[in-house]
C-alpha cells in the first residue's frame, strides 16, 4: 500500500503545475476519442470517401504544424496566456463545427483551422508552461504532463470503443460537443494561471531569432529523427512480429499495453538526471545507444522458438520504451532551458517541428529498412540510431557556447 506522502509525490505541486495536468487530463481525454472516432465519422456519418478523408487529414496535418513558429512568434510578443485562452476558444469553436461538415470542402476548412489552432495552442501551452513554473520544476512538470497525456489518450480510445460501436449521428454528435466542451474547460484553466508580461527583445539579441540560432535547429532535427524509436516500436515491431517471427499475435497487445504503462508511471522518473542542459544531453544519448541495441535484438527472434521470441521481443520493446522516455525528458530541457526569456513561444513552436520530422519521416524509414531488408535493414537502424544518440553531446556543447545571454526571466503578473 502507498503511503500519503508517497502518494502525494506523485502529484504535481500545487498552484501552476496541477492545472496544467488537469487541464491536460481533460483535453487528451476529449482528443484521444476524437482521433479514434472521428475518421469513422466522416465516411458512415458525413459519407465523405475514405480518399478524401486521408486527403484531408493530411493538409490539415502540414498546416498544423506550420502554426507553431507562427503562433509561438505572435505569443511572445502580445501575450502568452493570451494566446493560451483563444486558441483554446477557436479548439472550441472549431470541434463544434464539425458537425456542421456535409461535403469534401467544408471538411477541409473545418480541419485546417482546427488542426491550426490545436497545434498552435500546445506551442502556447508548452511556453506558457517554461514561463509561469520556476526552473527547477519545468521539466519534471512537462513529464506529468506527457505522463497524463498517455492516460487521457487510453481512456479517450476505450471511450471510443462505444461510440463506434453504436455508430449512430448521435453518438458521434456526442463525441464533438463533448470534446468541444473540454477545451472551453481548458480556457478556464488557462485563466487561473499568472499573467506573463511579454518581454522586449534586447537589443543586442542577434538577428533572426530562432531561425539564426543553428545549434538549436540542429538539435531539434536531432530529436526528430531520434524518434524514429517510436515508429519502430508502433509500425515495424507489430508487423515484424506477425510475419517474421513465431511468437503469438498477441504479444502485439502486451507489449502495446506494457509500452503504454512504462511511459504513464516512469515518465517523471525519466527526468531526473535532466536538470541541466548537458544532464539532458546524456539522457538523448542514452536513448540512442538503448534504441540501437534494441535494433539488434531483433533479428535474434527471426529462428527463434515461440518463448524465446517473445522473450528476445519483450526486452527489445522495454529497450525502445526506454529511449522513449530518455529522449522525451531530455527534449524538455532542450527545448525549454536553451530558449531565451524572450522568445519561449517560438523556440517551442521551432521545436515542435520535432514531431513532424519524425512523423514524416519515421513510418517510411522503418518500414523500408526493417520489414523490406530484414537483418541488414535492423543493422543499419542500429547504426543511425546510435549515431545520433552520439551527437547529442557535441551539439548540445555547440548551443551553450552560443546561447544569448543578458535576457531577463518573465515575472508573472
Amino acid at each position: 500500500m502507498i503511503s500519503t506522502p508517497r502518494l502525494r509525490a506523485l502529484l504535481p505541486e500545487p498552484g501552476a503545475p496541477r492545472v496544467f495536468a488537469i487541464n491536460q487530463l481533460i483535453d487528451s481525454t476529449g482528443t484521444g476519442l476524437w482521433l479514434t472516432a472521428s475518421v469513422v465519422f466522416f465516411i458512415n456519418s458525413v459519407g465523405l470517401p475514405a480518399g478524401q478523408v486521408g486527403a484531408g487529414i493530411a493538409v490539415a496535418g502540414l498546416a498544423g504544424f506550420l502554426a507553431g513558429p507562427l503562433v509561438g512568434t505572435l505569443a511572445d510578443r502580445h501575450g502568452l496566456r493570451e494566446f493560451a485562452v483563444a486558441l483554446s476558444v477557436a479548439q472550441a469553436a472549431c470541434m463544434a463545427a464539425f458537425a456542421l461538415v456535409g461535403g469534401f470542402w467544408s471538411f477541409l476548412v473545418v480541419s485546417v483551422l482546427f488542426e491550426f489552432s490545436r497545434r498552435g495552442g500546445s506551442t502556447a501551452r508548452n511556453a506558457l508552461v517554461a514561463a509561469t513554473v520556476t526552473a527547477a520544476d519545468r521539466v519534471r512538470t512537462r513529464a506529468y504532463l506527457r505522463s497524463v497525456l498517455n492516460v487521457g489518450f487510453s481512456v479517450g480510445t476505450l471511450l471510443a470503443g462505444v461510440v463506434l460501436t453504436v455508430d449512430t449521428r448521435t453518438a458521434y454528435l456526442l463525441v464533438i460537443f463533448g470534446n468541444a466542451a473540454t477545451f472551453l474547460a481548458g480556457m478556464f484553466f488557462y485563466l487561473r494561471v499568472p499573467r506573463v508580461a511579454p518581454i522586449p527583445k534586447p537589443a543586442d539579441a542577434p538577428k533572426g531569432g530562432v531561425w539564426r540560432d543553428y545549434p538549436f535547429i540542429g538539435l531539434t532535427i536531432l530529436i526528430g529523427l531520434l524518434s524514429i524509436d517510436v515508429s519502430i516500436f508502433h509500425v515495424a515491431l507489430p508487423i515484424w512480429i506477425l510475419r517474421f517471427t513465431e511468437a503469438p499475435p498477441a504479444t502485439v497487445a502486451g507489449l502495446m499495453l506494457l509500452n503504454t504503462v512504462m511511459a504513464v508511471t516512469l515518465q517523471v522518473r525519466a527526468t531526473r538526471t535532466a536538470d541541466s542542459v548537458p544532464g539532458a544531453a546524456g539522457l538523448v544519448r542514452r536513448a540512442g545507444l538503448a534504441s540501437g541495441l534494441a535494433c539488434l535484438l531483433f533479428p535474434l527472434s527471426l529462428y527463434a522458438s515461440t518463448w524465446v521470441a517473445v522473450a528476445v521481443l519483450t526486452v527489445a520493446a522495454v529497450m525502445l520504451t526506454g529511449a522513449e522516455l530518455w529522449h522525451s525528458a531530455g527534449g524538455f530541457t532542450i527545448s525549454m532551458d536553451l530558449a531565451p526569456e524572450h522568445a519561449l513561444g517560438a523556440y517551442q513552436g521551432v521545436f515542435g517541428l520535432s514531431s513532424a520530422i519524425h512523423n514524416s519521416v519515421g513510418p517510411a524509414l522503418v518500414t523500408a529498412l526493417a520489414i523490406g531488408l530484414g537483418g541488414p535493414g535492423w543493422f543499419i537502424l542500429a547504426g543511425l540510431s546510435a549515431g545520433l544518440g552520439l551527437l547529442a553531446r557535441p551539439l548540445t556543447a555547440w548551443a551553450l557556447r552560443h546561447r544569448p545571454a543578458g535576457v531577463a526571466v518573465p515575472q508573472p503578473m
